[in-house]
């Protein structure tokens, strides 16, 4: 899972994916009906026959929707987790860190907007940052013991380890350093740092952070 965390493969070298249609060849499965959803939860695809065939198929549809070609990173993203619930706690804000992520250089500044009312939201996950002094030390800790919980620390952390994150949210300043993240009211000063910070420096607005997946186009 670090391994995929890190550089996500396309569906079709993906070995979660891959075995899991092993594993259902293996058994005998030789037809599936599936849905793809948008993120309202509508049915708009309906995908059945072949496993590998219809799956393929299925995934093609939701990548169209979710994928979003961009030319090049910039230097900022700017990423609201999308509102309620996801970003109900930083557990599942993560999900708009890691997209912005794509979206940003090395070095650069993502600014994400996410309320956190419920705080960390899982007691792994916390635990494990409040254990780190540094990202690279979740980076480590998970290569020698990986836990469920801890993935999210590793998930913030590998982006804190190359980028700035400024988090604007209802959390308190400590449980923000906690993260390896600057607190900020919002995003008008959030703004106004990155602007000197970086000589004009370009920008990627992701209001849907949960539900967009940047794409390098070239």
């Amino acid at each position: 899972m670090v391994y995929l965390m890190d550089d996500l493969p396309s569906i079709r070298q993906n070995p979660v994916s891959l075995e899991m249609i092993e594993a259902a060849r293996l058994v005998g499965v030789d037809f599936i009906l599936n849905v793809v959803t948008n993120s309202k939860k509508e049915i708009v695809k309906i995908v059945a026959g072949d496993l590998e065939d219809a799956w393929y198929e299925g995934v093609s549809v939701s990548s169209g929707m979710y994928e979003v070609p961009i030319a090049r990173k910039a230097d900022g993203a700017i990423a609201s987790a999308g509102g309620y619930p996801r970003d109900i706690n930083v557990y599942q804000a993560q999900k708009a860190l890691d997209h912005a992520d794509k979206a940003t250089k090395t070095g650069g500044t993502i600014i994400l907007v996410a309320e956190c009312s419920q705080g960390y939201g899982e007691r792994t996950f916390e635990e494990w940052m409040r254990e780190a002094k540094k990202p690279s030390d979740v980076i480590e800790r998970i290569k020698k013991n990986f836990a469920m919980g801890g993935h999210k620390a590793y998930g913030i952390c590998k982006v804190a380890n190359d980028k700035e994150i400024i988090l604007i949210s209802s959390l308190s300043e400590e449980e923000t350093k906690g993260l390896f993240m600057r607190k900020m009211g919002s995003v008008e000063e959030a703004i106004r740092y990155v602007e000197g910070k970086y000589d004009q420096p370009s920008y990627i607005l992701m209001p849907y952070g949960s539900l967009t997946v940047p794409v390098l186009s070239n």
